[in-house]
């Protein structure tokens, strides 16, 4: 059984080194890629629904994010993998940092719970 945790939401915070917006079956989505500090991949998942509205949302959200910004978010999904964290679930829109050293991400809690 994979590392799955869905509980209260969790926090991530990184580097947004890239970012997709498309449609799939109908349903508007987005796709990002985070590095934090200790140069982990965060993979965020936000889906924004069907119909001319969520098209216009997403894109919206997607022309907000600036590539080398550092943005801090929160999802209650969280997968857990050799290479990367991935985030799902309900995830509100990501936020710029104001600063950066205020986060401790996941993936440092999961690396000193496993020492």
């Amino acid at each position: 059984m994979p590392d799955i945790h869905i509980a209260q939401p969790r926090h991530f915070a990184g580097e947004l080194v890239s970012k997709t917006v498309d449609c799939c079956a109908g349903l508007h989505r987005m796709e990002v890629h985070l590095v934090d500090d200790d140069n982990r991949a965060h993979t965020v998942y936000l889906a924004y629904g069907r119909g001319d509205e969520a098209a216009r949302y997403a894109q919206a959200q997607y022309d907000r994010l600036q590539l080398g910004t550092w943005y801090h978010g929160s999802a209650t999904l969280m997968h857990n993998t050799t290479d990367r964290t991935e985030w799902a679930g309900h995830v509100p829109p990501l936020q710029p940092c104001q600063r950066r050293h205020l986060f401790s991400t996941a993936s440092r809690a999961a690396a000193r719970a496993a020492a």
